[in-house]
């Protein structure tokens, strides 16, 4: 006999709305689950960003992009919203969720998140968002730098001290510098320089 598995990391977000039961999970021994990882998270979200940010978590994730389309409903904006909105809803587990650092840019940046670092008074609304949206029901904040990835991430652009008003985001890949993605020893270290302020917590 074993406790309940907890599995921190999970891309079950937009799954969630077409198989609430979460197979096979909970046949595993898991009993909660945290979505949102990697920096994907499916709020905050403007209508105008529905198309680009759905097409981005179904590269990542490997979702049907006409079940993605079909099963999410999309009645939010802001990641409240999507909190209440998943917590009308039952499923076959416990269910947390991280709020992401790519639609965090997209939310206060538009377009342009995909183009270049924030600005001083961007980073301390995306600081300001996250730390809000956590007290509203986020178990934390997601990022990534989209190392070895096809498909370009926001986070990319982001600047070192895109949320240094609540910690230390990670910095980007250097011109010409390789990350090994077999060697988990740097991604590691650069995460860990995310949870560098107090209460903040944050996951990959």
């Amino acid at each position: 006999m074993t406790p309940g598995f907890i599995d921190i990391h999970t891309h079950f977000d937009a799954s969630l709305f077409w198989d609430p039961f979460c197979d096979p999970m909970p046949l595993h021994g898991v009993t909660s689950l945290l979505h949102g990882n990697c920096s994907l998270s499916l709020a905050p979200c403007r209508a105008e960003n529905r198309d680009e940010l759905s097409a981005l978590l179904c590269y990542i994730e490997d979702l049907p992009e006409a079940a993605m389309a079909e099963a999410v409903p999309w009645t939010w904006e802001r990641y409240p919203e999507l909190v209440t909105d998943v917590g009308s809803r039952e499923f076959g587990l416990n269910v947390a969720g991280l709020v992401g650092h790519t639609p965090l840019r997209l939310f206060v940046m538009g377009a342009e998140a995909w183009e270049r670092p924030a600005t001083d008074d961007e980073r301390a609304k995306i600081a300001e968002l996250a730390e809000e949206w956590m007290q509203a029901g986020a178990f934390g904040m997601s990022t990534s730098i989209g190392a070895g990835s096809r498909s370009s991430f926001p986070t990319q652009q982001a600047h070192p001290g895109h949320c240094a008003p609540t910690g230390h985001v990670v910095r980007p890949p250097q011109p010409g510098e390789h990350m090994d993605q077999g060697d988990v020893r740097r991604p590691v270290a650069r995460a860990g320089a995310v949870a560098d302020g107090p209460g903040l917590r944050v996951a990959g």
